[in-house]
């Protein structure tokens, strides 16, 4: 014990007499792009990820699968090249695992803060939600209720918005392998105290094997008004029209494939939003409805085929207002009423019939 005491003793002498020599490395810059935008955390310790549309581009995505297919914490499936068939394994997005159950309510998708996805089994249809007219896309990966009420995990589009001044256009179009086909176009501006942007975008694809063609359509407007420096208002509408055909798993009987997944929105929102210096926040509109069809899908006996065909809408609005009355400090105030509703019919030619419904009205939350 005695002579450790000693070396310890002697240790800080020693380390006086002979210095250690350092290494200072050069310092790196980093100048690609990368492969996220950020992951800002709010003053709640809610923690977002940013896809802006410059990490789109250098993807050279077309779709939101594509988009998000190097995202951390996403990972992706798909069958076709363009087109996802239904909300499952055929064209779906999973956030750290969750995203797989059905009729699921794990991961809800939004467009500009207003609810897309399949009222009746509560999962998202991802050709609902083109990043065409996306200028960022946000992915929340825990729940997070003063933002989006009941979701393990969301995904959010954040859409277009006017250039700050003057007018601009874009044109692009694009032809690959498989007779792919994609075509996009755009044109905004701003002329106090008016804004606009249009959109529109198409993409097909013959497959990489057959029956596995799709096709995907979408238009979408913004027009906006500075009533003064401190309130805007908008209106925005989004529309789409998109099929995918499954392709069947090889060695499987043709009989047995599943046909064709058809969906459809048209989306409609008008809002009122304050930015000033203490407080901030919006007062929405909205109204989202569209259809999610299965067709030619087998049944029980392999030569009958059979359609489902599925309705949903949503309605409501959303208000929500942020107070900074002191430095540090956040007080956030909002109120929501959702109504949603959906219908599901399933024809065949055996004469098997079904009928359903559902609706929940109204749905209040609060923060």
């Amino acid at each position: 014990m005695l002579w450790s005491v000693v070396l310890l003793m002697m240790d800080p002498v020693r380390a006086k007499e002979e210095p250690v020599e350092r290494t200072v490395l050069e310092a790196v810059h980093v100048v690609a792009a990368p492969i996220i935008e950020a992951n800002p955390v709010d003053a709640f310790a809610a923690q977002k990820t940013l896809l802006t549309q410059e990490q789109m581009e250098d993807l050279n995505a077309h779709d939101l699968q594509t988009a998000l297919r190097r995202t951390p914490g996403v990972t992706i499936s798909r069958y076709n090249p363009v087109g996802s068939f239904g909300g499952a394994t055929g064209g779906a997005i999973f956030i750290r695992g969750l995203g797989s159950s059905r009729p699921g309510a794990e991961i809800k998708t939004f467009f500009d803060g207003i609810p897309v996805y399949m009222s009746i089994w509560n999962h998202p249809l991802l050709d609902l939600l083109p990043i065409d007219p996306a200028q960022t896309v946000e992915v929340y990966k825990s729940p997070q209720r003063h933002l989006f009420g009941n979701a393990f995990g969301v995904v959010n589009l954040v859409p277009k918005t006017a250039p700050q001044e003057g007018f601009e256009a874009t044109l692009r179009a694009a032809y690959g392998s498989y007779g792919t086909l994609l075509v996009r176009g755009e044109n905004g501006g701003s002329e106090a105290p008016w804004s606009y942007v249009v959109s529109g975008a198409y993409q097909r694809s013959d497959g990489h094997r057959d029956n596995a063609d799709g096709a995907l359509g979408n238009l979408y407007g913004r027009v906006g008004w500075h009533l003064n420096p401190h309130w805007k208002v908008y209106a925005l509408t989004l529309w789409n029209d998109n099929y995918a055909d499954d392709l069947e798993a090889k060695g499987v009987s043709p009989n047995r494939r599943q046909g064709r997944y058809e969906t459809r929105l048209w989306l409609f929102s008008a809002a009122m939003t304050n930015e000033c210096e203490k407080a901030s926040g919006f007062f929405k509109i909205y109204r989202s409805g569209g259809e999610g069809d299965w067709l030619d899908q087998p049944s029980s006996t392999a030569r009958v085929r059979e359609d489902l065909f599925n309705d949903f809408l949503f309605y409501g609005f959303k208000a929500r207002e942020r107070f900074a009355l002191w430095p540090g400090g956040e007080i956030v105030t909002g109120l929501d009423w959702d109504r949603t509703k959906g219908t599901t019919r399933l024809s065949s030619p055996m004469g098997r019939k079904m009928y359903g419904t559902g609706m929940i009205s109204p749905c209040f939350r609060h923060t």
